[in-house]
C-alpha cells in the first residue's frame, strides 16, 4: 500500500456492506475521534496483565511490516493470552491493513478457519 488515501479510504468506500452515509460517518468518527488524547493511556496499558485470558476464539491477523502493532510484541501477547481457540496469522506482504494488502488470504481465513471454527491455517507456533 503505498497511501492510506487510495490503500484504504478510497477502498473503505467501494464496500457494499455499508451505506454511503455509514462510510462518511466512519471517516468523520475517525477525524473527531480524539485519538491523540488516548495515546499516554495506551502507551501505559499492557494487556498482558488487564487481559490473560477470552472465553471466546481469538484470531490475530498481524502484517510482519507493521510499524503501528509491533509484530514481535503482538506475538510475545498471543502467545501469553489464554483463550478456547486461537490462532496467530502472520502476512508476509502486509504491514498495518492485511485485510487490504493481502485480502485473497485474509478471505481465505475467514472461510476456512474462522468460520469454520478452526485454526488449520494459522502459524505453527
Amino acid at each position: 500500500m503505498k497511501s492510506v488515501i487510495t490503500g484504504v479510504f478510497f477502498t473503505s468506500f467501494q464496500s457494499r456492506e455499508y451505506t454511503l452515509s455509514e462510510k462518511i460517518n466512519l471517516w468523520r468518527g475517525k477525524n473527531s475521534s480524539q485519538y491523540q488524547k488516548m495515546w499516554d493511556e495506551m502507551m501505559e496499558t499492557d494487556l498482558t496483565k488487564i487481559v490473560q485470558k477470552l472465553n471466546i476464539p481469538v484470531y490475530f491477523f498481524e502484517g510482519i511490516h507493521d510499524y503501528t502493532c509491533n509484530y514481535t510484541l503482538t506475538k510475545e501477547y498471543f502467545e501469553k493470552l489464554q483463550a478456547q481457540m486461537k490462532g496467530f496469522y502472520t502476512f508476509t506482504n502486509s504491514a498495518h491493513s492485511p485485510i487490504f494488502e493481502e485480502s485473497e488470504k485474509v478471505k481465505e481465513i475467514l472461510e476456512k478457519d474462522v468460520l469454520a471454527g478452526a485454526t488449520n491455517l494459522a502459524d505453527k507456533i
